[in-house]
């Protein structure tokens, strides 16, 4: 084998070992970014459910039953109508 075929198979092996170590690099890097998208995931789905739990208990806290309850408990009571004047806008 002379020595050009030896140079050339070395600069093949050398490239070949290049895009090894290039591939598995990039492999590291997406498996990284899919474990950090899966977290990402996870915390998002489990923020929506809370919302969604604390609008819906705000739903419940503003129902006109509800604050009719909580006034009736603190011995509140409607406005009387004579209470009330109307006024026109010049």
């Amino acid at each position: 084998m002379t020595i050009h075929a030896r140079r050339l198979l070395l600069i093949a092996a050398a490239g070949i070992m290049s895009v090894f170590v290039a591939q598995l690099i990039s492999r590291n890097f997406y498996l990284a970014a899919s474990v950090d998208y899966a977290h990402v995931t996870a915390a998002t789905d489990s923020l929506s459910r809370t919302r969604q739990a604390l609008v819906s208990r705000i739903a419940v806290l503003e129902s006109p039953p509800r604050l009719r309850e909580a006034g009736e408990a603190l011995g509140l009571q409607p406005m009387p109508v004579e209470s009330f004047m109307l006024m026109e806008a010049p």
